[in-house]
C-alpha cells in the first residue's frame, strides 16, 4: 500500500481514499472487474504466443476505445477530450484536422471537456436513479404486526397463489403470527411464518365493518363491504 507520496496526489485531484476490510473484494467491486477483464484478455493472447507487454498494450487499448455503459463516453473521451489513434486508423484514409495554435487548441479542448463533463453528470444521475428504482422495487416488504391485512401463501400450484384476506391478532415471535380470518372473529386463529405472508394495503376506514353479519346493502352511511377474496 502507499500512503505518504501519493496521498498528496488524492486530496489535490479530489479522490477520497476508502479503506476496505481485507479478504472481501467485493469491497472495491470496480477494480476487481477490471482485473478480471484484464486477466482473461491477457491470457487469451498469450496463449496464442503474443508477447505479454503487447497483450497488456492491446488490452489498455480496447478498454480505453471502449464506451461505458453508465456515462455512455469512452475514457479517451474522458481524459484527453479525443479518440487516440488506433493501429486500424492507419488503413484508412487520414482526416485533415483543421491547423491550430497551441493557445486555440488548449481552450478549445478545455471547452469541450467542460461540456463534457457536465453531459457526464447528468447520465450518471439518470443511471443512479434507473439504479434506485431497481433496488426499491426489489427491496423485501417490512415484518407484518398486529393489525396487518395479509394474505398467505397456498402452497398448491393448483391453486391461486396467495389465500385471504387475514388479520395479524397475535405475533408470539418475531419469526411467526396468529392470524385470522377478515372481521370473522369466530374463525379459528392459525399460527403461520412471516415469510409465508404478504401483506396488504392499509384498510381505509369505511371499508372495516363491525361483523360478518351485517348487511350487505350499500348505503350512504356505509361503504362498500370488504369481502374474502383470492388473488
Amino acid at each position: 500500500m502507499f500512503f505518504s507520496s501519493d496521498h498528496k496526489l488524492f486530496n489535490s485531484n479530489g479522490i477520497a481514499l476508502h479503506h476496505t476490510t481485507s479478504r472481501n473484494p467485493k469491497a472495491n467491486g470496480q477494480s476487481e472487474r477490471i482485473n478480471t477483464a484484464l486477466k482473461t484478455t491477457i491470457l487469451s493472447l498469450t496463449d496464442h504466443k503474443i508477447d505479454f507487454d503487447l497483450a497488456v498494450a492491446v488490452h489498455k487499448s480496447f478498454y480505453n476505445s471502449t464506451k461505458h455503459s453508465s456515462h455512455g463516453f469512452t475514457p479517451d473521451i474522458v481524459h484527453f477530450g479525443r479518440n487516440l489513434s488506433l493501429i486500424f486508423d492507419t488503413i484508412t484514409a487520414p482526416i485533415e484536422s483543421p491547423l491550430l495554435t497551441e493557445e486555440g487548441y488548449t481552450n478549445t479542448l478545455l471547452s469541450s471537456l467542460q461540456v463534457l463533463q457536465q453531459q457526464i453528470r447528468a447520465n450518471l444521475e439518470k443511471q443512479q436513479d434507473k439504479q434506485q428504482a431497481r433496488l426499491n422495487s426489489n427491496t423485501t416488504q417490512r415484518a407484518p404486526k398486529v393489525g396487518d391485512v395479509v394474505y398467505t401463501l397456498s402452497g398448491n400450484q393448483f391453486r391461486p397463489k396467495f389465500d385471504g384476506p387475514f388479520e395479524v391478532i397475535k405475533k408470539p415471535n418475531k419469526h411467526t403470527c396468529i392470524i385470522r380470518e377478515l372481521d370473522n372473529p369466530q374463525a379459528p386463529e392459525l399460527k403461520v411464518n412471516t415469510h409465508k405472508l404478504k401483506i396488504s394495503c392499509r384498510r381505509l376506514d369505511y371499508l372495516k365493518t363491525n361483523g360478518p353479519n351485517q348487511s350487505d346493502v350499500q348505503t350512504t352511511h356505509q361503504g362498500p363491504v370488504l369481502r374474502p377474496r383470492i388473488l
